[in-house]
């Protein structure tokens, strides 16, 4: 006896392939005692849903937001491809505390269903939206030409100047270095990170150790390093401000006197375990994060910040 399915293609069993949508189940199968034959039904199955979120504006067709809308409705675990790129999600939230992916940040909310976001790869899929803020999301803005300022090493130099891209090409000629301005005080205040070469007094061999310092810092290996490193190490000694690098490219000229113009963490402090603490606790960074985004009044952010200040210093 020959077997079909109610998904099989053709006519075998006396009917056209057009029928099976509208076909009932008792009509099918006394259609298919007069042929001879048997039918199966299949049971209904459920595939993983995969899409792909195209870079659009938010909330239209094909974007993250749409796909997020599929996602909390077809009772399925979701998985959505995302592009090289960045999304935006741009719709602001009027409504308060909003939960129906409709404004704002992204809601996910179908129960006991799973949903995975595939990106490109690390550092080549960002969705912005988020109140966050990477060295990576500020060089790309800059090389997207999403933003026009910012305090920066010369990495982003580096990058575009270096570049086959002919828009980043374009950003490395159009763009500049400057030392920060001078304020009302007249003094210089530039906070700059500061890397330094020691030896440890627990090491098995310090004169190996101080012998190895001694000869990066001669002229000879340090000129070839400091060129390579295009003026992210900035001269730790005087001669080193004057070496032919420095006039290779008048881009790069603010940085090699970084070094004289920066003041320490917790200045006018003194440098220490309390000042290293509040640098690495976030402290000032969340005093700002928590008044620009309206978690606190600026005057309650920065009443915090003192609190937290005063536990490492008192510790």
């Amino acid at each position: 006896m020959r077997r079909i399915n109610s998904v099989g293609s053709g006519n075998r069993s006396g009917f056209n392939s057009s029928d099976r949508a509208s076909i009932s189940r008792g009509k099918l199968r006394r259609m298919a005692r007069r042929q001879g034959v048997s039918v199966e039904m299949l049971e209904t199955r459920r595939l993983l849903a995969t899409w792909t979120a195209l870079i659009v504006p938010d909330g239209s067709t094909n974007s993250l937001r749409y796909y997020i809308d599929k996602a909390n409705t077809n009772g399925q675990n979701d998985t959505i491809n995302l592009k090289y790129g960045r999304y935006e999600l741009a719709i602001p939230n009027t409504l308060g505390q909003e939960n129906a992916n409709k404004e704002g940040d992204l809601d996910v909310y179908e129960a006991s269903k799973s949903l995975t976001l595939k990106g490109a790869g690390i550092n080549k899929t960002f969705i912005d939206g988020t109140l966050s803020w990477t060295g990576v999301s500020n060089n790309n803005a800059f090389l997207e030409g999403r933003i026009s300022l910012t305090s920066n090493g010369p990495s982003i130099y580096y990058v575009a100047k270096n570049s086959t891209d002919p828009k980043q090409k374009a950003v490395a000629a159009d763009m500049n270095h400057s030392a920060y301005p001078i304020g009302p005080s007249g003094q210089v205040a530039e906070l700059h990170l500061l890397s330094q070469a020691m030896v440890f007094k627990y090491t098995k061999y310090p004169n190996a150790a101080k012998a190895y310092l001694q000869f990066m810092w001669e002229k000879e290996q340090y000129e070839p390093w400091q060129a390579a490193a295009t003026s992210y190490m900035c001269p730790p000694l005087k001669a080193y401000a004057q070496t032919p690098f420095w006039k290779s490219d008048p881009k790069y000229a603010p940085f090699r006197d970084a070094t004289a113009r920066m003041r320490w963490s917790g200045y006018a402090g003194d440098i220490g375990e309390a000042s290293a603490a509040c640098l690495a606790d976030w402290v000032v960074v969340d005093m700002f994060a928590q008044a620009v985004s309206g978690q606190k009044s600026p005057k309650d952010a920065a009443k915090e910040a003192e609190k937290r200040a005063k536990r490492h210093y008192r510790a």
